[in-house]
């Protein structure tokens, strides 16, 4: 695929999104609160909220990957990591070797799935809601394990 034709595929996308949020300043509060993002994906992901069907299981994959996403900073952060600029997967890495972590294994699988669950290719089946939401709990998980407390549970 030509990056031309990538870049289309994003803003038609994402116009796509942004009719599916009904107010994006509350989206905007919500990625800076970790907690808050997960208990958000949970309800997106149980059809607790307004979103269309057809944008729900991405957006509770976005959510989750983002709280995901915060974890990992927060915990590179505390071992004296700065890597901001590095991929995804090379921050996993990194952080697979600080010996005071335990097994990262689930944050990467939580990461590649929500990432999967983020993106749709046109040669692939989109998740389930069960997925996503088994993922939205893995990541629960993973934010109990490194010592951040969730509210509710999808």
């Amino acid at each position: 695929m030509t990056r031309m034709r990538a870049s289309v595929m994003w803003r038609k996308w994402w116009t796509n999104w942004s009719r599916c949020v009904a107010d994006p300043e509350e989206v905007a509060r919500l990625l800076d609160q970790g907690d808050a993002l997960l208990t958000t994906a949970g309800r997106i992901v149980r059809g607790e909220t307004a979103l269309p069907v057809r944008c729900r299981i991405r957006a509770a994959a976005l959510f989750a990957r983002s709280a995901l996403e915060r974890l990992i900073e927060a915990r590179l952060e505390r071992h004296g990591f700065t890597v901001s600029e590095a991929s995804w997967r090379v921050k996993l890495l990194v952080l697979s070797t600080v010996p005071a972590v335990p097994d990262v294994g689930d944050l990467r699988q939580a990461w590649a799935g929500l990432s999967g669950a983020c993106h749709q290719h046109a040669y692939e089946l989109s998740p389930t809601a069960e997925e996503v939401a088994h993922l939205v709990e893995l990541v629960r998980q993973c934010r109990q394990r490194f010592g951040h407390a969730t509210e509710g549970a999808p």
